[in-house]
């Protein structure tokens, strides 16, 4: 199907990508010459067969995953507290009226 120097091009051209674009490129060749199979890209080019699974996935929804999830928690944390705390307050605001 593929011939070794396509195969080599391929695998050269993922090694140089990271993170969504990565996989986003190994979801587009999976569909375009595996059948949208992660598992005959996984076995022909040596790919990751988890990765190209979250490439297809994030290439089907339109939803790109988040590479080091690790950092944005501190964040996430903060903004869900600042959420609650004006929540608490609008609360107070509306339960202190005399209405």
């Amino acid at each position: 199907m593929l011939t070794d120097t396509i195969k080599s091009t391929f695998k050269d051209a993922a090694q140089k990508l990271t993170g969504n674009r990565k996989r986003d490129f190994m979801a587009k060749v999976t569909e375009d010459y595996f059948d949208s199979s992660a598992r005959k890209a996984e076995t022909v080019l040596g790919w990751n067969r988890q990765s190209v699974q979250l490439g297809l996935h994030e290439r089907r929804t339109g939803i790109v995953c988040i590479d080091n999830y690790q950092e944005p928690i501190p964040l996430i944390i903060f903004l869900l507290k600042s959420l609650s705390f004006l929540r608490t307050e609008d609360e107070k605001l509306r339960f202190s009226s005399t209405f």
